[in-house]
């Protein structure tokens, strides 16, 4: 018989909270990760701007346990001008970073 999945959650702020700060601030980032401890899912659903998604990926994915996952939410923001986007964004950066 298989052990239990043991789950350790950790959110960022609480859900409720419209207090919102930076994603890309290093600080916090760094913040988040020394009070989740191990990190075996990352879900990045902030402000969908590629630059956040980038520098946020960045920061983040070296400190994703191994075999761990790393989701985006609301990719298609990457090809919208509405979000900085454009043909050749942050999906398509970090699937050639990936490669």
């Amino acid at each position: 018989m298989r052990a239990p999945l043991q789950l350790n959650v950790h959110f960022v702020l609480p859900l409720a909270s419209h207090d919102w700060p930076s994603q890309v601030d290093p600080d916090l980032l760094d913040d988040v990760v020394r009070n989740a401890g191990r990190l075996d899912i990352i879900i990045d659903d902030g402000s969908h701007l590629n630059e956040h998604v980038l520098t946020t990926f960045h920061h983040l994915f070296a400190k994703l346990a191994p075999g761990g996952l790393y989701l985006v939410e609301d990719t298609q923001t990457s090809y919208w001008p509405g979000y900085a986007g454009r043909a050749t964004i942050s999906i398509d950066r970090i699937l050639r970073w990936g490669s």
